[in-house]
């Protein structure tokens, strides 16, 4: 075999490798991007658990403070669940934003 036999395989290779270092370093970002989002959303189940678990066994609370939160402000829509709404249009959007990036 001559040199010039030798270039295009190195070549192969190399293009090969950078291919592979490629898709490695997309997984990686993936990994990071879907353990933030999950993480999030472990967060939000984890309040609203929370607040429901409070709300049926917890002590009596004055919840008076909290009307401009829970009356109807946009339709039948009180603020909490326009917000919560929100966060859920935010993270669907991230993840179709990502998806469609690959």
């Amino acid at each position: 075999m001559t040199d010039t036999d030798e270039i295009p395989r190195e070549r192969r290779v190399s293009r090969y490798q950078k291919a592979q270092e490629r898709r490695a370093r997309q997984k990686a970002a993936d990994n990071r991007f879907y353990g933030a989002m999950f993480g999030l959303m472990g967060v939000v189940v984890m309040f609203s658990l929370l607040v429901a678990a409070l709300a049926m066994n917890g002590a009596n609370i004055d919840a008076s403070g909290t009307e401009g939160w829970t009356t109807p402000w946009l339709g039948p829509l009180s603020k909490v669940e326009f917000f919560g709404l929100i966060v859920i249009a935010v993270i669907a959007a991230l993840m179709y934003r990502r998806l469609r990036k690959r």
